[in-house]
């Protein structure tokens, strides 16, 4: 499975079982390779759930050694999960605070663990605190606008190409 197989399957995820009213797909900046793709649905609430995709073992491993993964302060989403291919990362393998979305080899999403969602309850609690995020939408305008504007879901592509 690649990038491409689980980015569009993660964005249906967010927008039918994460409540997310818009979807952000692009990739990464900074230190992540250009190609590493990154999705972030915003909803209502101050909801903001950013989506890290992994489709090898070595790249998770790698990768979860970063400043990333140890000032979690510094990224971007109030909820984050990982999305990977199912089996690649087991439940206990997740950063803490982190859930995870397997993706079938049905190109299916299953939501392996929300640390967010105790069971049976529909309002999510806890997660990071999104400072980078609301200082985006706080100064970008039009980026307030446009989501105020959206009363349909959307998954909006940022990508360069």
């Amino acid at each position: 499975m690649t990038h491409q197989d689980l980015v569009p399957i993660a964005c249906k995820w967010l927008l039918t079982e994460a409540s997310c009213a818009t979807v952000f797909q692009g990739c990464a900046t900074g230190n992540d390779p250009p190609q590493d793709p990154v999705v972030l649905g915003v909803g209502s609430f101050g909801r903001s759930i950013f989506i890290k995709f992994f489709v090898s073992r070595s790249d998770f491993e790698k990768e979860t050694q970063t400043q990333f993964w140890q000032l979690p302060v510094n990224g971007v989403g109030r909820y984050r999960f990982l999305c990977v291919p199912s089996g690649l990362v087991k439940e206990e393998e997740t950063p803490p605070g982190w859930g995870l979305l397997n993706i079938s080899e049905g190109k299916q999403a299953s939501c392996i663990l929300n640390p967010y969602c105790p069971t049976g309850s529909e309002f999510w609690r806890h997660g990071f605190e999104d400072f980078a995020l609301y200082d985006v939408l706080r100064k970008n305008d039009g980026m307030a606008s446009a989501l105020h504007r959206l009363q349909f879901k959307a998954v909006v592509d940022l990508s360069l190409e």
